[in-house]
Order: C-alpha cells, then structure tokens, then sequence
C-alpha cells in the first residue's frame, strides 16, 4: 500500500510539474501549429456547430426509424454516424499532440476521451 501511495506522489509531482510547464509564459508547445490551431476560438467553434449537426443527426435518425426500419436512408445514417466518428477522433487526437499527454487528465478531457474511444462499434465494418 506505501508503495502504491509513493507511486502516486510521484505522478502527481509529474503531473503539477507538466501543468506548470505547460502554463508558463514562455512555454513553447511541441508542435506549435497544431497548438495554434487546437486552441484557437475558431476550432472550438467549428467543433461546436459540428456537436450540435450530430445531435441533429441523432434526433432525425431516432424520429426516422420508427417509421422505415431499412433502405437507403439507413446507409445515410450509417455514413454521418461514421463521419462525425472519424471528424470527433481526429479533433481529439489533434488536441492530444497540441496539448501533450498532461491534457488527458483533466476531468472534462478524460470524459470526452471516453465518449471519443467508445466511439461506434460499427466503425471497424466501415472501414472494411
């Protein structure tokens, strides 16, 4: 159990030193477009709109099937599902390399995280 709690210390020492680094005046990101980019108002407002088009998405889809269980709207759906999968992984995946591995720890970042790798169980059949 000491050991246990001697590992965390350690990794909450890390992880204070990280944070501090990263919020310093004078830090230099690793890669400083995809910082840039990552962090900018404009993304998260690109991101925001794109959230609220899925929940538009996933509230047609849910109104739609009900009704027409099959067809070619059904493919439709399959589709968007797949592309707002893929467009929320690679925003992810960006903010990760931005922001450095000290990102995944915050509690809003380790939900969205979750969400993200839950993603759609149907992916792999996309892709294929």
């Amino acid at each position: 159990m000491v050991a246990v709690l001697g590992r965390v210390r350690r990794l909450q020492r890390v992880i204070d030193r990280k944070s501090a680094e990263v919020a310093a005046e004078d830090y230099s990101p690793p890669l400083p477009r995809a910082w840039e980019l990552a962090n900018s108002l404009r993304f998260d407002v690109a991101m925001g709109i794109l959230i609220i088009l899925n929940c538009l998405a996933i509230a047609w889809q849910s109104a739609y099937y009900p009704k027409e269980p099959a067809g070619a709207v059904d493919d439709l759906f399959f589709v968007v599902e797949q592309a707002f999968t893929l467009i929320f992984f690679l925003e992810w995946l960006l903010r990760l390399l931005a922001n450095t591995w000290i990102w995944l720890l915050y509690p809003v970042n380790m939900i969205d995280t979750l969400i993200v790798l839950s993603g759609d169980n149907n992916f792999h059949d996309f892709l294929q």
